[in-house]
C-alpha cells in the first residue's frame, strides 16, 4: 500500500511539474505580457482570446505556442525575447516600427528562427548568450551602431543577416561557428582590415560590399563565396582579398 502511494504522488508531483514549465495559460500570460505596450496590436490580442486563436499565432497539438509570424503588421514598441512563451521556436517580427534595442537574452531555449529586420532598433545587440540551437538571426536594415560582437555567437547559427545597419569598427571573424552558412555584413560602416583566414569550411556566402575595409587580408575559402564591391579583389592562387589601401585614418 505504501509502495503504491508513493508511486501515484510521484506521478501526480510529475504532471505538476511539467504542466508548471508551460500550459496553455502560461503561455496566454506570457504573450500578454509580451506585447503589452505595443501600438498596432491585433484586436485577438487580449486576456479574453485563447492564445491559439490569438491571429498569426501557431500552437501545438497540446495546445502549446511555438510560432509567432507577425511581420509587417503595423507593430510599435520593443522587443524583450526574455518574455515569449517557454516553446516559441520562430518569432517573425520583420518590417514593423519596433525601436530601442531589442532585448535578446532571455529567449527561449527552443527558438531556432528570429526576424527583426526592417525595424527602427537602435544601440549594439548583444549577441552573446542567445540559445545554442538559434540557426537563423536576421537584424539587417535597422539603425544598429557600434561594433557588434560575433565570438560568442550560438553552436547552431547556419544564417546571420547583420547588413544595413551603421555597424563600425573591424568586425571578428575567427570565432565564428563552425557550421555557419551565411554571414552578411554588407551597407554598414565597418573599418579596417578584417581576418578571413579562419573562416568557417562550409561557408556559403560572405557579404562584404559597401563598407569602408582596408588593405589585404588572406583567405581560407573561395574567392566565389565572398562578395565585395568594385573597390576590392579576390585572388584565388593568392588567396588573398585586397580592399583600398589603409590610411592612417582607417587604422
Amino acid at each position: 500500500m505504501m509502495i503504491r502511494t508513493f508511486i501515484f504522488l510521484t506521478l501526480v508531483a510529475g504532471i505538476t511539474l511539467a504542466e508548471s514549465i508551460s500550459t496553455p495559460m502560461d503561455d496566454l500570460n506570457a504573450l500578454v505580457l509580451f506585447v503589452s505596450g505595443w501600438g498596432g496590436k491585433d484586436p485577438t490580442w487580449t486576456k479574453q482570446t485563447p492564445a491559439c486563436q490569438w491571429a498569426k499565432v501557431k500552437c501545438s497539438s497540446k495546445g502549446t505556442v511555438f510560432e509567432l509570424d507577425w511581420g509587417g503588421h503595423g507593430l510599435t514598441g520593443t522587443f524583450n525575447g526574455s518574455r515569449l512563451p517557454l516553446g516559441v521556436t520562430y518569432v517573425d517580427l520583420q518590417s514593423n516600427n519596433f525601436t530601442g534595442t531589442p532585448i535578446l537574452s532571455g529567449l527561449p531555449a527552443g527558438m531556432r528562427y528570429l526576424d527583426l529586420n526592417s525595424n527602427q532598433f537602435t544601440g549594439t545587440p548583444i549577441l552573446s548568450n542567445l540559445p545554442a540551437g538559434l540557426q537563423t538571426l536576421f537584424l539587417s536594415s535597422n539603425h544598429f551602431s557600434g561594433t557588434p560582437i560575433l565570438t560568442s555567437l550560438p553552436t547552431g547559427l547556419q544564417t546571420l543577416a547583420l547588413s544595413g545597419n551603421a555597424f563600425s569598427g573591424t568586425p571578428i571573424l575567427t570565432s565564428l561557428p563552425a557550421g555557419l552558412l551565411n554571414v552578411v555584413l554588407a551597407y554598414n560602416s565597418f573599418t579596417g582590415t578584417p581576418i578571413l583566414s579562419s573562416l568557417p569550411a562550409g561557408l556559403q556566402d560572405l557579404y562584404l560590399f559597401f563598407n569602408s575595409f582596408c588593405g589585404s587580408a588572406t583567405l581560407n575559402i573561395q574567392c566565389a563565396i565572398v562578395y565585395l564591391d568594385a573597390t576590392a579583389k579576390c585572388n584565388d592562387e593568392t588567396h588573398t582579398v585586397t580592399f583600398p589601401a589603409c590610411s592612417n585614418h582607417s587604422l
